[in-house]
């Protein structure tokens, strides 16, 4: 009898950055919806579905944040120094050293995704054979997102950024909800060849898309049709209305 291959795979959550919109000195991630931290949220997902290690990137009020959650299974990584979200997972490099399999990269201010939504996002990873998958949605205004780029066949060519489209671009309605599913040692190749030679001096997770699409890889999406459920939390209006959405969820149960 064959038996079935375990697929590996790791979450890595963003959680380090300070929130300036939140108009508030506490970290963004332990602003509290419904009376608990939005990263409680994002650890519950992670810890529903099985996976070989979840690992935190702390870096504002990092203390706090572990204080908040050090009986968690997680792992702590410390980013000293807050050089965008390419850079955030370029710190778990050394952690993760000789790691082959996949990861799962989560942010720790989209408190309202479903463990659900995040296992389709893995199996059509793996079933379409993709070196990275960018969960995707729909929606009728995409206002500052960045659009999703697609050739003939479906698959990312690249991500471009709201303020960077042209006129045709910025009418796709196909959006990029910054959750991702990568081969591990692949996004780390493609975050060094980055660089953050940009007007921020970032590293953008972003750019790996159309570096991975240039080194041979496949870059595919995967839609959600659930544009609410990705939703990031930037400011206290954003807060109030991922509540709203929690509690009209709890109450269909």
């Amino acid at each position: 009898m064959l038996v079935k291959e375990r697929v590996s795979f790791k979450f890595i959550i963003l959680a380090a950055g300070k929130g300036t919109r939140m108009n508030s000195s506490r970290a963004k991630v332990l602003h509290e919806i419904m009376g608990r931290p939005m990263l409680a949220y994002v650890l519950d997902t992670a810890e529903r579905l099985e996976s070989s290690g979840i690992y935190v990137i702390v870096g504002y009020q990092s203390k706090a944040v572990q204080e908040v959650f050090g009986d968690r299974p997680v792992k702590f990584v410390l980013q000293h120094e807050q050089l965008g979200t390419g850079h955030a997972v370029l710190c778990v490099a050394g952690e993760l050293s000789g790691y082959s399999g996949d990861v799962v990269i989560l942010c720790g201010d989209v408190p309202f995704l479903r463990p659900e939504t995040v296992k389709g996002l893995i199996q059509q990873h793996i079933a379409r054979k993709a070196a990275l998958s960018v969960l995707t949605t729909i929606v009728g205004d995409p206002g500052h997102y960045g659009r999703v780029i697609k050739d003939g066949k479906g698959n990312i060519l690249r991500i471009v950024e709201d303020k960077d489209a042209t006129p045709d671009e910025k009418l796709i309605c196909e959006v990029n909800a910054g959750i991702y599913c990568a081969k591990f040692p692949v996004l780390i190749d493609a975050l060094r060849r980055a660089g953050r030679d940009n007007v921020q001096g970032e590293y953008y997770l972003t750019d790996a898309v159309h570096l991975i699409k240039e080194m041979g890889h496949r870059v595919i999406s995967v839609i959600t049709d659930r544009p609410d459920e990705v939703m990031g939390v930037n400011s206290k209006a954003d807060m109030a209305k991922v509540e709203e959405i929690m509690r009209i969820e709890l109450s269909k149960r």
